[in-house]
Formats: C-alpha cells, structure tokens, sequence
C-alpha cells in the first residue's frame, strides 16, 4: 500500500485543542473523537507540560498516545492510535519544544510515518522549523504528515481578518518539502 491507499484505509483528523487544561474540553475532543471513529488523531497547542498532565486523559481515551510535551501555556503536541486497529507501531520520535512528533508504523507489510507538527507563529522561526522537518521525513518510508502549520496557502481565499498582507509565511519552504518528498 502507498500513502494514498493507507488513506482509504483509516480516518486521519487533526485538532488544534487551545490547551487541554480544562477537563470539560477533554471529554469534548474525546468523545467527538470517538464518535466520529477516527483511527489516528493529531493534536496541536495541549499545554501539556510532563506525564502527569496527560495520565487522566490517556485513561479517557483508551487507546495510544504519543506526547511531545509543551509549556503549561504553550505548545505540545499528540498522537493518538485508536484502540484495536491493526497497525504495529515500531517506534517513535519527539522533539523537546512540543512541536513535532512522529510515530513509525507499519500495516499489510508496509512501512509508515506519521508526522504531526505545530509550527511557529512568527514567522522566521515557522520558516525555519519548515526547512528543517526534512530529516524526519525522508527514508524508506510512506509519510502522512499533519498538524497546525501557521499559514495560509492563498491569503486571498483562506484568510478573513487580521493583517490581509500577512499569514502565508512558510508558503515556500512548505512547497519546496512537499516537491521534494511528493
């Protein structure tokens, strides 16, 4: 199977939660989550900071997970796998900003990556942070890369509000990565 098949295969969704801090917004994503059956989520922005953050919320969703840990009022970033669907997960990688991590799994005999990353929102460091997501994803490996990338495509249809000349820095580093590993 190649990406575009897996695709067909599982329900991917990501989330930019806000923070995870309050308890009642948990239950929400949780049970949207489960819900909507979604195999794999990625969460951007939980706010979780260490293990203990993320222990109530692990025992909520019954399934995976896999943390970057963030700040208590900033980043962190997650994986969820879906209790009892057939995938192997090998291994798994992380930063130590809570703005990237990735699982290596495979299904029907084929290798995967699933990247979830939450960019910059200035936009240097978002430019920057895109430049370098290269490394993780190349190799001998299908890669399904998600998550909250801080910009527009086209600001003239993806952007209401704010500054109508600003928002669509990382544009060009995100074509450049997607034309290389397309």
């Amino acid at each position: 199977l190649n990406t575009s098949q897996i695709m067909d295969k599982f329900s991917f969704v990501t989330i930019n939660t806000h923070g995870l801090r309050d308890q009642s917004k948990v239950n929400e994503i949780i049970e949207y989550c489960k819900l909507k059956c979604f195999d794999f989520v990625l969460l951007q922005e939980t706010h979780f900071a260490n293990k203990k953050d993320v222990l109530q919320f692990e025992r909520q969703w019954n399934g995976n997970a896999y943390w970057s840990y963030g700040k208590w009022h900033s980043c962190g970033v997650g994986i969820l796998v879906r209790k009892n669907i057939n995938v192997n997960v090998s291994s798994f990688f992380h930063d130590f900003e809570g703005r990237l991590i990735m699982i290596n799994f495979s299904f029907q005999k084929c290798n995967y990556r699933l990247v979830n990353v939450y960019c910059h929102n200035d936009g240097r460091d978002r430019k920057e942070f895109l430049s370098s997501l290269d490394r993780y994803l190349s190799g001998n490996v299908n890669v399904i890369i998600g998550g909250d990338f801080n910009y527009v495509d086209d600001i003239s249809l993806d952007k209401c509000g704010g500054n109508p000349c600003r928002g669509d820095t990382g544009k060009i580093e995100m074509s450049v990565m997607c034309n290389n590993f397309h």
